[in-house]
């Protein structure tokens, strides 16, 4: 900062300070809107990615699917882990 207005006169240094701050901060905010879009459309991909393999007719989905379903049936006394095993893949696939 000393060496953006340190050339400038008295009377404009306060203007100048209040435009390099400006400018400082729009910076860091685009910075840091850039930052945390990026990682979060990236994540939006590589799961788009994941779940294309996540089809009911992928064999090793399905094996996987009646696996936890098999074994949520079996710990809760009765039928209807499927729903539940969907929710476990969704959240491994997360």
């Amino acid at each position: 900062m000393a060496i953006s207005i340190g050339t400038l006169a008295n009377e404009k240094i306060g203007n100048a300070s209040g435009i390099f701050n400006l400018m400082r901060n729009l910076g860091g905010s685009i910075g840091i809107s850039i930052s945390t879009t990026f990682p979060a459309r990236m994540t939006q991909t590589h799961q788009a990615n994941l779940v294309s393999h996540m089809t009911p007719y992928d064999p090793a989905f399905q094996q996987r699917l009646s696996g936890i379903a098999a074994g949520l049936s079996r710990y809760s006394g009765g039928p209807g882990g499927q729903a539940q095993a969907y929710g476990i893949l969704y959240g491994i696939l997360q």
